[in-house]
């Protein structure tokens, strides 16, 4: 999501890092405030598609893949706040903790879906979702630590087109809506195969 913050001025919400690491390099995630409009620290699989003014930008998730693992793990650490931000949708979030969020889709995507997909929401129930876990959380952790999603495969006679994995360090980042200041660090992910 960097080439969106960066389109008024250098602003990059997801960094590598070099120091604070489990192991060779990791990826800081941290939400902030571009022209006054809320940015959420972002990594995704996929390409970014196209800034749509200062309402949002298109993005194109996920990368070819056919494989079924049945966890995603790794290592995270995160600081996080009181959401002081919002859209006008979402001004119940002021004063609520802030949560990161990490996430594994496998999807069927088929030729129809692939070639529409550009803006599509990826969540659980969505007819192309085959297998999806999910880890959200507020509590701050200071020294790394080990996760595991497990992959819930809803569907089991597809294989899968894509994958999809996204961390974000504002859950609700998509809407404009967090706290400035949120930081996730996340290392060493690895898909695991039972």
């Amino acid at each position: 999501g960097n080439q969106g913050a960066n389109t008024i001025g250098e602003n990059n919400p997801t960094s590598p890092e070099e120091s604070d690491v489990k192991k060779g390099k990791a990826a800081r995630l941290g939400s902030t405030a571009v022209a006054g409009v809320f940015a959420a620290g972002s990594l995704f699989t996929g390409t970014f598609g196209k800034v749509e003014g200062l309402s949002g930008a298109s993005l194109n998730f996920g990368h070819p893949y056919t494989g079924h693992p049945t966890k995603l793990k790794g290592y995270y650490k995160y600081k996080g706040g009181i959401i002081d931000v919002s859209d006008s949708d979402h001004k119940d979030q002021i004063g609520k903790p802030e949560r990161f969020n990490i996430y594994i889709s496998l999807e069927d995507w088929g030729p129809d879906v692939a070639k529409g997909k550009d803006g599509y929401e990826i969540r659980p129930d969505n007819r192309t979702v085959i297998g999806y876990g999910e880890l959200v959380s507020s509590e701050s952790v200071n020294d790394y630590r080990e996760f595991t999603i497990d992959v819930d495969y809803k569907i089991t006679d597809r294989k899968p087109t894509h994958v999809v994995i996204v961390a974000t360090s504002s859950i609700l980042g998509d809407y404009f809506t967090g706290y400035i200041g949120s930081t996730l660090y996340i290392d060493e992910f690895e898909l695991v195969f039972d």
